[in-house]
């Protein structure tokens, strides 16, 4: 027992070792635990992963007449290959484009800029380039605009010859264009071979020098790892326009042979309006130095410094208002994003399992067009989640996670000074990450968000269910969210109930944010064709665990009751929603479907005509009544359902009932009503698009935060 017991004690500190070492933020053992072998696990398959990768380029080098590249004759990307020698490396480039293709259209163009050695006539084995050779050597800047001139692409992708291409190169620059359409020019994450971080964008400073952002960090860092604009990116991998190239003149002669000439056209780019943006899922292996070396004293590397008072010099107007060399880079790497907002929740978002994800997100996205820069805290779970995670990076929020921060904490320290505003999501959270946000963030406004008054529906519960203890605790909790409403700048709330029932305890303060929804399409299915009832709602949350317990038990009965009653056919019920209790996946009735997780709704919504929400107790908002209102299905429920809806033209929507044979009248009643249901679907949709559209909802957003950050200039 005592040899166990000292074994145990053994990996306790083993563990502690690693994980201050990794920067692991201070957990449960079994957490730690947990997240270490998530880490190891996932650095093994990596290594795996590039192992591969780098087998498989070098096998292929090999044999330039094996590599086979699947250029298209109407491309959408021209890729362009400058070259000057160093055929081993343009062979392993070539080789990598082979082994991950895009999904696009494209060509690729190798332009040989006389070399001393034999690369023209080896590559001209290589199948499918596009092979172009100068008669004499006219430098990098000049092959490059030659190229260009012969690419038939929509865009131009340049690509070093020094450089492996990876899964998702060329597609992931081209969503960004796809996108977003002010962007002009997009770069990609540059690795060195040895792992590290050569730059994640570039930081241009007054003096006209320039910065690698990232230079020789973990690519893999949460500060690098979000799509966001950059004052360059080097032109190891960059992505523009074709017509925006030409019209700008391409690349300058000025810096001939080269260095700057990316910087420049970057600063071009801006100038003509468009965005440089950095898209770090775009990855690509660079061998820097390989072609001009890294002294700065001689060779054609020399020309960096030559270039940069070329480019002082033509850029002045713009550069004087930067700052010095060095100062505050975590501002600086991206100057677009003049003011910040620290957002706080328990988790990350998983929009296709809940409703309050969805409008995290939304409300991530107004903030995101808005100005802001957004950082992500999911302060439970203080971990990378995957896909959810990726979601927010790719819009351009930096989320923080082990290992690369220990605790809010340690962040804060290390970035607190730069937020102007703090938004708190939910009361654990808020209770917990308030002092630490008090004391290293005394300048940022705070926002309390607590999705719904959790003590308004605790007390219901406890009150449904004449439960004593759950009453004390949801008194608890009203004596813990009142004292947050009274410590912050403002408290948020989805709707007018819950302001005035705030109001009534003498808080002020208060806004009104309601559901915040993407206007996507309705069911494109005639309701002829639809035949049924949805209930949907994650069952994470209570009330739509209670809801379905009594939908199943005592209101679906009376539907069945009524449909006999009336000689009417069976209709079906489908019960949708993610972290589905066993009970419900195990119901065994002819008339009942439980499905559980969806990823998209909209699949569900064409087979039914109507949703049901027969919430007996709650509070906030329902997400469940808005989404159902965007497909145009109409909603039956309860008064608790609806609880809080903006009152305009309510009636026109509203089929509520609060008894279950009330409520199966209504359903068999209306579901029975192709007529009503086509009225009654249409204003539906109309209601939701009035009322929680994200333009909308963006209106009083930026109006609020406007009210708010004014009071502190």
């Amino acid at each position: 027992m005592y040899l166990k017991s000292a074994l145990s004690e053994r990996k306790r500190k083993l563990l502690s070792v690693l994980s201050n070492k990794l920067g692991f933020p201070t957990v449960p053992f079994w957490t730690a635990r947990s997240w270490l072998s998530d880490y190891i696990t996932h650095l093994r398959l990596a290594i795996a992963g590039q192992r591969a990768q780098a087998q498989a380029i070098a096998k292929l080098a090999k044999a330039p007449e094996r590599i086979t590249i699947s250029s298209s004759e109407r491309p959408t990307v021209s890729v362009i290959v400058p070259i000057y020698g160093e055929i081993e490396h343009t062979l392993r480039c070539l080789a990598s484009i082979a082994l991950n293709p895009p999904d696009v259209e494209f060509e690729v163009i190798v332009i040989d800029d006389f070399s001393p050695d034999e690369s023209f006539i080896t590559l001209s084995t290589v199948k499918g380039i596009h092979l172009l050779r100068n008669e004499q050597n006219v430098g990098f800047i000049r092959s490059c605009n030659l190229a260009a001139g012969k690419a038939r692409g929509r865009f131009l992708y340049f690509l070093n010859n020094d450089t492996e291409v990876t899964s998702g190169w060329v597609d992931e620059l081209l969503c960004i264009f796809k996108d977003v359409p002010s962007a002009g020019l997009v770069g990609s994450k540059l690795i060195y071979p040895d792992g590290y971080l050569q730059e994640a964008g570039g930081i241009i400073w007054q003096d006209g020098s320039a910065w690698n952002w990232g230079h020789r960090q973990d690519p893999k860092h949460c500060a690098y790892n979000y799509v966001r604009d950059a004052d360059y990116i080097s032109g190891a991998s960059i992505m523009v326009p074709t017509a925006l190239f030409k019209e700008l003149g391409m690349f300058q002669e000025r810096y001939l042979p080269a260095y700057y000439e990316d910087t420049d056209l970057a600063m071009a780019v801006r100038r003509a309006g468009r965005r440089v943006i950095y898209q770090p899922y775009s990855r690509v292996i660079h061998c820097e130095g390989i072609s001009s070396g890294t002294d700065l004293t001689q060779g054609t590397k020399r020309y960096q410094e030559i270039n940069r008072i070329k480019f002082l010099e033509t850029w002045a107007d713009d550069l004087h208002h930067l700052k010095p060399n060095g100062f505050k880079p975590f501002l600086s790497c991206d100057r677009t994003r003049q003011r910040h907002v620290l957002v706080i929740d328990s988790c990350t978002p998983t929009p296709d399992q809940d409703s309050g994800s969805l409008d995290m997100i939304n409300l991530v996205k107004i903030l995101v067009e808005q100005g802001w820069g957004v950082h992500f805290v999911p302060l439970k779970e203080f971990s990378h989640c995957g896909n959810y995670t990726d979601t927010l990076q790719r819009l351009g929020v930096e989320c923080v996670y082990a290992p690369y921060y220990r605790t809010l904490n340690a962040y804060l320290r290390e970035r607190g000074d730069m937020f102007e505003l703090c938004l708190f999501a939910r009361t654990r959270v808020a209770n917990r990450a308030l002092p630490m946000v008090e004391l290293l963030c005394p300048s940022a406004k705070k926002i309390f968000y607590p999705v719904d008054l959790h003590f308004l529906r605790e007390r219901r519960q406890a009150e449904l269910l004449q439960d004593s203890g759950k009453l004390r605790k949801a008194k608890a909790m009203e004596r813990a969210e009142l004292a947050l409403v009274d410590r912050m700048d403002c408290t948020v709330v989805l709707s007018e109930v819950e302001r005035d029932l705030l109001a009534r305890r003498g808080k002020s303060n208060l806004a009104v944010i309601p559901l915040i929804r993407e206007i996507g399409s309705p069911v494109q299915s005639p309701v002829s064709e639809r035949w049924g009832v949805l209930f949907v709602g994650g069952f994470q949350h209570q009330p739509n665990v209670d809801a379905v317990d009594w939908l199943t038990s005592e209101v679906w009965p009376e539907v069945r009751a009524l449909l006999r009653q009336r000689d009417l056919p069976d209709l079906p019920l489908y019960i949708v929603g993610s972290y589905m209790p066993k009970r419900f996946q195990d119901l065994d009735l002819p008339d009942i479907t439980p499905i559980g997780f969806v990823p998209d709704l909209l699949d569900v919504f064409e087979k039914v005509r109507l949703s049901i929400a027969p919430l007996r107790y709650g509070a906030g908002l329902k997400g469940k009544v808005a989404s159902s209102f965007l497909y145009g299905v109409p909603v039956v429920g309860t008064a608790m359902a609806f609880e809080g809806m903006p009152s305009a033209r309510l009636e026109e929507v509203r089929f509520q009932a609060d008894t279950a044979i009330d409520l199966a009248r209504l359903v068999v009643d209306l579901h029975f009503s192709e007529e009503r249901l086509v009225i009654a679907g249409e204003n539906c949709r109309a209601y939701a698009i009035n009322h929680y559209s994200r333009h909308t909802i963006g209106v009083k957003v930026g109006a609020l935060l406007q009210s708010l950050t004014s009071k502190i200039l």
